[in-house]
């Protein structure tokens, strides 16, 4: 559940792409315009992350992380996967978030 004064870790990339608006912080502007660069915005507001292999990953938030690994987890659309199977699972499925490990 997000809390009122809890950011989403995509907002400052959406207002940057969207709008061209920067973070208070100096350091978190000099992250987020080097970041910025391999993130793309489609025109219906969804924030994509270009990977190496120039797949687009959808940035998901983390209200939804938990529910998306416990769908594949419990084998809504596959098996009973492990750790690192789960994670390549989701990046096959093309979510992103940077927390992520792997």
């Amino acid at each position: 559940m997000k809390r009122e004064n809890e950011e989403d870790w995509r907002d400052p990339f959406v207002a940057y792409l969207q709008h061209g608006r920067q973070p208070e912080d100096k350091v978190k502007i000099i992250e987020v315009r080097r970041r910025a660069t391999k993130f793309v915005l489609w025109k219906d507001g969804t924030l994509y992350k270009r990977s190496l292999d120039v797949m687009y990953m959808r940035c998901i938030a983390k209200e939804r992380i938990q529910e998306l690994m416990s769908e594949i987890h419990a084998g809504v659309v596959g098996a009973h996967h492990s750790g690192p199977k789960l994670l390549m699972q989701l990046k096959r499925l093309g979510y992103y978030w940077p927390t992520k490990i792997a």
